[in-house]
């Protein structure tokens, strides 16, 4: 949906912000970048709101055609040439202090960080801005579908899913077989047994094998980096593991609430993979009282109702739903015939677990009683949102305030202390 899409947009870029500001931090490199990427968010977000309000693209979510779209257009423009006015007039400022030394180092990695996140902005933004570009040059409005955004961006998120777990680790400066040994055999090690693992499985999609495999490779990299440390800090102040590793985090706050953020990420990622690639869906038409299937339930429709509100007509259409010989759930999808506008709204009845989603949608219905299902089944979208939790409460860990730091460089352990005692 193109608002879905205009939200996301400045998401992307500030999330590529918050991570080569780490660069500038350490390094002081970066700068002009920086400052191009907070604009372009600033922007993005203006952009998103004229398409909201001005109502040139079509979207369920959109306001009706308004007269508010040039005064955004003005505005966007006005922002453009100020933002890049001063950061060209601070050009000398924003100088970088130190140049890149290696393509395989930290700072390397995070501008590929960068430049995949940016990419994938502007893949959604053509795909997005599509259709008036289209309009405008041939006359008619071309739109362009979810395979268009699938197959564009889909290399793109799997190279930044494998960054998630190298950016951390690799060395500063340029990166040396002994880095690359002591941080990353075991995690790809890792990584191919859980492709090798999902194959078996009976996964056959090359995609999903490999986003699965890199998947892998990330938790890894994050498992072994808070193992290391809590060893390291042992070392420094014998005590049990549990204790090491609540030190350890809370010596290490944007480090490790990183670590933890990176863990939501893979989650979002394996539930995004698996609900999109291995969901099944159908259309039934039955009769009160019949049964259909699919996905393992068996949904047994009893008869429409009708219930009648101030402001709407509501018909429902209850289902038993089982799995085996289990009944699992009762769903009552509805459509809701509104009196004024006339417009039919679906509200769909959801049954969630871990494993699987399932939808029911009532699609139509007639005057004999018969009614069309919709139905779905999706697996691990629950995984979506709990990686989304996690993501949250890592953010949140971040937040938190600081020991002294005095206290934390004494007893927080050095990348070379964690890996000497790893």
């Amino acid at each position: 949906d193109p608002v879905e899409n205009a939200s996301f947009m400045p998401w992307l870029v500030s999330t590529a912000f918050l991570h080569s500001i780490m660069i500038t931090e350490k390094k002081g490199m970066l700068k002009t970048w920086n400052f191009s990427l907070i604009l372009l968010s600033f922007l993005l977000s203006i952009f998103g709101t004229f398409i909201t309000r001005s109502g040139v693209i079509s979207s369920v979510h959109s306001f009706a055609l308004s007269n508010l779209g040039p005064f955004f257009v003005v505005f966007l423009a006005l922002s453009t040439f100020v933002g890049l006015f001063w950061i060209f007039y601070r050009s000398a400022e924003l100088r970088s202090e130190l140049k890149m030394q290696s393509f395989l180092s930290r700072e390397a990695s995070f501008l590929l960080n960068n430049w995949l996140f940016v990419s994938i902005c502007f893949a959604v933004f053509w795909g997005t801005v599509f259709p008036i570009l289209s309009e405008w040059a041939t006359g008619e409005k071309i739109t362009v579908s979810a395979p268009f955004f699938n197959k564009v961006t889909a290399p793109l998120w799997l190279g930044l899913l494998a960054l998630t777990g190298i950016c951390p680790l690799i060395a500063w400066r340029k990166a040396s077989w002994k880095n690359f040994r002591r941080n990353f055999i075991y995690p790809i090690v890792g990584g191919a047994i859980t492709g090798g693992l999902a194959l078996l499985t009976g996964v056959r999609d090359a995609w999903a094998l490999l986003f699965f495999s890199a998947a892998g490779f990330v938790a890894l990299t994050v498992f072994f980096e808070f193992y290391k440390g809590s060893r390291a800090r042992q070392v420094i102040r014998p005590t049990n593991f549990i204790t090491a590793l609540i030190d350890l985090t809370a010596m290490n706050k944007r480090r490790y609430g990183g670590f933890i953020i990176h863990t939501g990420a893979v989650l979002v990622f394996v539930g995004i993979v698996a609900s999109s690639l291995f969901g099944v869906e159908k259309f039934f038409v039955v009769q009160p009282g019949g049964q259909f299937s699919l996905g393992g339930y068996t949904l047994t429709f009893d008869q429409l109702l009708q219930r009648d509100d101030p402001e709407k007509t509501v018909i429902l259409a209850p289902v038993e739903v089982q799995k085996g010989d289990r009944l699992v759930a009762k769903l009552s999808p509805e459509k809701h015939l509104h009196h004024k506008s006339n417009q039919p709204q679906t509200e769909v009845a959801i049954r969630s677990t871990l494993s699987e989603d399932l939808y029911v949608v009532l699609s139509d219905f007639d005057q004999t009683g018969a009614a069309t299902f919709h139905l779905y089944v999706r697996p691990l979208v629950m995984v979506i949102w709990l990686g989304v939790a996690i993501m949250v409460l890592g953010g949140l860990f971040n937040l938190l305030p600081d020991r002294k730091r005095a206290r934390a460089a004494v007893v927080a352990p050095t990348e070379e202390v964690r890996d000497a005692a790893a």
